[in-house]
């Protein structure tokens, strides 16, 4: 798999910023599980997205960057 360049990722996160807004604070969490396990169910990989969650749950200053995921 390759992964997207960094203007690619930035280009997500306001995508993303923009549709969680667009969703409102109450439909905030429900709208950010349909997206992970969308995600989830075409990566396809049950371990990899097992140690992505373990990575998202670390302080971001402890994670690993995006770029050093073994994708």
């Amino acid at each position: 798999m390759t992964a997207l360049p960094l203007s690619d990722l930035e280009d997500i996160y306001d995508e993303l910023a923009e549709a969680i807004d667009r969703v409102g604070p109450a439909q905030e969490t429900v709208f950010l599980a349909k997206l992970t396990l969308a995600l989830a169910h075409h990566l396809g990989d049950r371990a990899l997205i097992s140690k992505l969650i373990r990575d998202c749950e670390m302080p971001v200053e402890e994670a690993e960057s995006p770029d050093t995921l073994s994708l």
